[in-house]
């Protein structure tokens, strides 16, 4: 199989020079950014020749193996009777007549006439545009930029040494304590859909439930066994337990609420690459008859989405209580093999604060800290919340919010702690000698062993922050991009709060849209935000690392199978099922009656017969707003589609990068199939291989379409109060 690539860059020189006494080109330079200004050249008498050059596009130097498919120029110009031709500056190559400036030339699978063109050449590449007067003496010419696109690909046949394919899933406790490796697993199998929020998984482990229980001597600090007046050795039993109920204390492998990290090791990643994390939802197990097993229901961090509501950023929050004196750190710090050292604080809620909503810590380090809310030191968790400060060397304040506003009780105590993830350690600013009058610093540690741990009075004081809020479940965005800004503001509220999906690619529209999200939750705002963006954006949730990525579809495939050596054949679904190709839209009322228009495709109708749909939408009451979605609405279904399940093995890709979204191309399959491009729209994964279901691509349509479209979405506006009562 083949992965594709393709890179556009614009020149960083441009030169120019006149034939046989014509003039140069004016500016030349200009034709370097594309920015509305031109380089100009015009012919003072017959037959004159002027050339024009463009140099040091600055590709990257692509790899030995990199086999090069095409190359496409783009000229953004105009000319009047002139003619010439744009050349590469690679020996071989033939050159290609301009015809008409504004234009592009060669294109994904055009190699301008040469067999192979290196990677060498690539890195040197260049071209010259020469135009020719042919009207005696008033030819004229101008080239706002020019961009060379190249399109190469890269053989999965060269992988690493074979590595055998296993997998990994580590398991971790609500507070992020590693609680080890899951026992005799199963495979992982999961499906993903384009757009989706994420996916479950099931993973089945042969191991039973029961107890083990073992018995030690007890030594003495030389190791010898200490005995009885009897001299029989004294023993200590111990049982490990393995299952324990949700609301259980016990940091056990097998416990609803658990983390799970899968990572898969192969040749194509033999330091491991996570491939799916989520939590444990659901535990079956069976013990006895020599059949134990136990099976676990996994869902993956992205179906997180739909468990907070969307808000403004940043959250409008109200500072209650605040301690900034500090004169020295605490170390919290949780070991390898079970251990702490951890802190608390105790506070009071201001006179009106019925909300609580975050609290801001002075830290310094690197980890995954938990902050908890108590109702009093040892008493009832109330909420929590996990983040990620990253590469913090100084003091930093830190904001922990949590996903929701939680009820408390006004001027009443209440007690917050701080902890690292396991084997990880955060500095605490502190002020020693105290200074906040309605609460203390406590401190909780424990080595190991049995009992301990509980909470117990320290000195001095956090330096810290609390805020109330009140509860909303509207926002509104005006004039920002959909995702860049919307979506990109409700997903860093969302990560404020705890919530575990990240921003990696967003990709902006360049579009300036007002929205109102009420009553949404994460994952039904980002698919508004998607919504709102031109057609062929899709979303896009890496089940492995818990990030996501908003991007337009790729026209040109991003991979390529070959026919006959990654697969022995293809089956594709052409289908005419869900065609339609005449439309009756009613409209809103206009001088009394309803707008009623008609749209068909006659040409559909007479190969497939008359395909009808209907349609009401009483917010259209101008015609050319219905013609618009009309037209586009028959332009889309009047077509038959393309549809074709393939199965790439791990052995021959890397079939992890085969995530829905992404385009599929074909060789070796004749000209019907070659010119296929489809997009990704389902995979059933398992570490062997990948089912993948493509799809024709979406529509592109109109920028005046989209514009109808998207104020039409914008009407939908869901008159709810600001928030629940």
């Amino acid at each position: 199989m083949e992965q594709n690539y393709q890179s556009t860059k614009l020149p960083t020189a441009a030169t120019s020079s006149a034939i046989g006494g014509a003039s140069a080109w004016s500016n030349p330079s200009r034709i370097t950014a594309d920015d509305g200004s031109s380089a100009s050249w015009g012919a003072f008498a017959g037959a004159q020749q002027s050339l024009i050059t463009a140099s040091s596009f600055a590709f990257q130097q692509l790899p030995d193996a990199a086999i090069v498919d095409g190359v496409l120029v783009l000229v953004d110009g105009v000319q009047f009777s002139a003619f010439g031709d744009v050349t590469l500056n690679i020996s071989g190559s033939v050159g290609k007549p301009i015809g008409t400036l504004n234009t592009t030339y060669g294109g994904p699978t055009d190699l301008w006439g040469k067999t192979v063109i290196t990677p060498a050449e690539i890195a040197a590449i260049g071209l010259s545009i020469s135009v020719d007067d042919v009207s005696g003496g008033d030819a004229s010419a101008s080239i706002d930029c020019v961009k060379i696109t190249i399109f190469w690909h890269l053989e999965m046949e060269n992988v690493p040494a074979d590595v055998p394919t296993r997998l990994e899933h580590k398991v971790y406790s609500t507070g992020g304590t590693f609680l080890g490796r899951l026992p005799a697993a199963s495979q992982i199998a999961f499906s993903q859909d384009i757009g989706s929020a994420g996916s479950t998984a099931q993973i089945t482990c042969g191991v039973s439930i029961d107890p083990i229980v073992t018995v030690e001597a007890i030594t003495d600090e030389t190791g010898a066994p200490l005995l009885t007046e009897s001299d029989l050795e004294i023993l200590a039993t111990e049982s490990e337990e393995f299952i324990a109920a949700g609301d259980s204390d016990d940091d056990v492998i097998f416990k609803n609420g658990n983390r799970i990290k899968t990572w898969l090791y192969n040749k194509w990643y033999p330091n491991g690459k996570p491939i799916f994390a989520g939590q444990i939802n659901k535990i079956g197990f069976k013990s006895g008859g020599g059949q134990a097993r136990v099976q676990l229901l996994v869902y993956s961090d992205g179906l997180d989405l739909d468990n907070f509501i969307a808000r403004g950023y940043p959250f409008a929050y109200t500072l209650d209580q605040s301690f900034t004196s500090w004169d020295n750190v605490l170390v919290a710090i949780v070991y390898g093999f079970g251990g702490w050292d951890l802190y608390g604080q105790t506070f009071r809620t201001g006179a009106a604060v019925t909300m609580f909503g975050a609290i801001d810590l002075l830290l310094r380090g690197t980890a995954d800290v938990t902050v908890s809310l108590y109702d009093a030191p040892n008493g009832n968790l109330l909420g929590s919340v996990t983040k990620s400060v990253v590469g913090v060397d100084q003091p930093t304040a830190v904001q922990f919010a949590f996903a929701q506003l939680i009820d408390v009780s006004s001027s009443t105590d209440y007690f917050f702690t701080v902890r690292p993830g396991t084997a990880q350690q955060i500095d605490i600013y502190w002020n020693s000698t105290g200074g906040y009058a309605n609460g203390i610093t406590y401190n909780s540690n424990y080595s190991g062993g049995s009992g301990g741990g509980s909470w117990a009075t320290g000195a001095g004081d956090i330096w810290f922050k609390t805020y109330s809020g009140l509860p909303t479940t509207t926002t509104t965005y005006s004039t920002d991009d959909p995702i860049t800004e919307m979506a990109r503001g409700i997903l860093l509220d969302y990560n404020a709060r705890g919530g575990l999906i990240t921003e990696r690619d967003f990709t902006p529209t360049g579009l300036s849209l007002t929205n109102k999200f009420n009553s949404a939750t994460i994952f039904t705002a980002i698919q508004k935000c998607v919504e709102l963006a031109p057609s062929g954006y899709y979303a896009y949730v890496d089940l492995g690392t818990a990030e996501m990525d908003i991007l337009p579809t790729s026209t040109t495939p991003d991979f390529t199978v070959v026919l006959g050596k990654d697969i022995n054949d293809i089956e594709v679904v052409m289908s005419i099922e869900n065609v339609k190709n005449q439309l009756l839209l009613s409209g809103g009322e206009t001088a009394g009656v309803n707008l009623f228009r008609q749209y068909q495709d006659s040409n559909s109708a007479a190969r497939y017969g008359t395909r009808l749909s209907q349609s009401s939408d009483n917010r259209i009451t101008v015609a050319a707003t219905a013609d618009a979605i009309g037209d586009s609405f028959i332009e889309e279904n009047a077509s038959e589609t393309q549809q074709t399940p393939v199965t790439i093995l791990n052995s021959k890709f890397d079939i992890t990068l085969l995530t829905p979204g992404k385009t599929v191309g074909f060789r070796n399959g004749g000209t019907l199939i070659d010119n296929l491009v489809l997009r990704i729209a389902r995979r059933d994964f398992t570490p062997e291989k990948a089912n993948l279901i493509l799809g024709r691509l979406p529509l592109q349509t109109t920028a005046e379409v989209e514009k109808i479209r998207r104020d039409l979405i914008l009407e939908q506006t869901i008159n709810n109060p600001s928030a629940p009562s």
